[in-house]
Order: structure tokens, then C-alpha cells, then sequence
């Protein structure tokens, strides 16, 4: 029997594939969902029970809520919710085949992760003010 002979590689190297930007989106919108409810529905009943325990645990959020760790873990998860929205509101309207072909779906994807990114610099500047 002769050998079957293919160029197909030995090794694949994740990290050098590019996926395209769609691809991009929707992974993007699986960990988004996942960090909202994992460590963002806990952290969020945690932080709602310690400002209602006690006038001494209102204050100790207080001061956490005023840490820059605190405001980066905030901000990543105002991106998280916001992306996630973005997201999810482009998947209906593909569920409706709404914005399907390739050149749509690529002007959607772009659409979704500047509207992410802009909407979280927005309202974190505004919250900060």
C-alpha cells in the first residue's frame, strides 16, 4: 500500500491564527458572559450585603469602592455588560437574518466593539466626575 501523503501541519500554533472579526466578537461575547456571572453576580451581592449589614461595613465599601483595584475590577465589568449587550442585541437581529452576509456582518462586528469600548469610556468618565 502506498503511503497517503499530506501537507497538513504537525504542529498547530493557536496563538497564529487569525480569526476574523466576527469570530472575535462572539468569543468575546462568551467571556463577557461568563465573567458577568461568575465573578460579577457575586462580587455585585457581596458589595449590596456589606453596604446593608452595618453603618461600619457601609463605610468599608466606601473606602474599597475608592481603590484603584476595586475601580478597575468596575470597569472591566461595566465593559463586560456593555460589550455583552452590544453583542447579544447583534445576535438577535442574526437570529432575525438581519445583517448576515459577510460584508454586514463584518461592519456589525466593528460597530459592536466600538460601541463597547466608547460606551464604557463614556459612562466611566461620567460615573467618575
Amino acid at each position: 500500500m502506498q503511503k497517503l501523503q499530506t501537507n497538513r501541519p504537525t504542529f498547530l500554533n493557536l496563538l497564529k491564527i487569525r480569526q476574523p472579526l466576527p469570530a472575535v466578537v462572539s468569543i468575546l461575547h462568551r467571556i463577557s458572559g461568563v465573567l458577568l456571572f461568575f465573578p460579577g453576580i457575586p462580587l455585585l451581592l457581596y458589595g449590596l450585603e456589606m453596604t446593608l449589614r452595618s453603618p461600619e461595613d457601609y463605610a468599608r465599601f466606601q473606602s474599597l469602592a475608592g481603590s484603584l483595584p476595586f475601580r478597575l475590577v468596575a470597569l472591566l465589568l461595566l465593559w463586560c455588560f456593555l460589550h455583552h449587550l452590544c453583542a447579544g442585541t447583534r445576535f438577535l437581529a442574526l437570529d432575525l437574518h438581519l445583517g448576515g452576509a459577510l460584508p454586514q456582518a463584518r461592519l456589525t462586528s466593528r460597530v459592536v466593539l466600538a460601541a463597547g469600548i466608547t460606551l464604557t469610556l463614556l459612562i466611566s468618565s461620567w460615573i467618575l466626575q
